[in-house]
């Protein structure tokens, strides 16, 4: 309607033109009496869309937060920044589990894959507490058990067991103590072959800490720590033929 009204206003008000400039074009007497028609028209139409256009309402923005407020320089202050505090896990973040797994893994990393036999080098790695296996529960650090295999040879057997004393207390520094048992396979009496314990050392950690462990690894592996160890069993001493050079 709106738009109805404001084309007829448009017209009446190019006929108050025209009829103003020449009254027969509309066969008006008069320019007085074609200004009444449509003057009078304009101002009808004009009335009308002022009644039938859409009410608008105001809308005011609010603002919802303050302008920050800017200091000048000659009185702003530096704004030190808080220290970062980290957030606190549920879950520690080194516990035994990973300890043992940590220890285990520098056995590995140096004894690993199969022997001739083709049997696992590896047998079992046994990590505790130290406290757990003693009667003195003010006893600190871990015992380590490594059990491996060998396939006849001493001078492999020994260079495996420095490896892996190397290993641990040259990365670690709350080891009590490690023992390493090397296993082969035995033939008894009736040609049955069984795997058997043919030689076992340990180094504790108080003599392990002693040890340069910077040094000529040549040196370490092969004159060092074979002399430092201590020969807990050793089958050879009934056997000679159980472990060759």
């Amino acid at each position: 309607m709106e738009t109805l009204f404001v084309l007829l206003f448009l017209v009446s008000l190019g006929c108050l033109v025209a009829s103003l400039i020449k009254p027969s074009w509309f066969k008006q007497e008069s320019r007085k009496r074609s200004a009444l028609i449509f003057g009078g028209a304009s101002l009808v139409f004009f009335i009308l869309i002022a009644i039938v256009a859409p009410k608008t309402t105001p809308t005011t923005t609010v603002a919802t937060t303050a302008a920050p407020e800017v200091p000048s320089p000659a009185t702003s202050t530096p704004v030190v920044a808080a220290p970062v505090v980290p957030v606190a896990t549920s879950t520690p973040a080194n516990t035994d589990a990973d300890q043992i797994q940590q220890i285990k893994q520098l056995v590995y990393n140096v004894v690993h894959g199969t022997n001739s036999n083709g049997e696992s080098n590896v047998r079992e790695i046994d990590v505790t507490k130290a406290s757990d296996d003693t009667d003195d529960a003010s006893a600190t650090g871990w015992d380590v058990k490594v059990e491996i295999n060998i396939d006849g040879s001493r001078t492999l057997m020994n260079y495996s067991m420095a490896q892996i004393y190397d290993s641990i207390y040259a990365n670690r520094k709350d080891i009590a103590k490690v023992d390493v048992v090397a296993f082969e396979p035995l033939i008894d009496q009736y040609g049955n072959q069984k795997d058997g314990e043919v030689y076992l050392t340990y180094l504790t950690g108080d003599q392990a800490y002693k040890v340069n462990w910077s040094q000529d690894q040549s040196t370490l592996l092969y004159q060092v720590l074979p002399n430092l160890w201590t020969v807990d069993y050793d089958a050879t001493r009934v056997n000679p033929s159980l472990l060759s050079d």
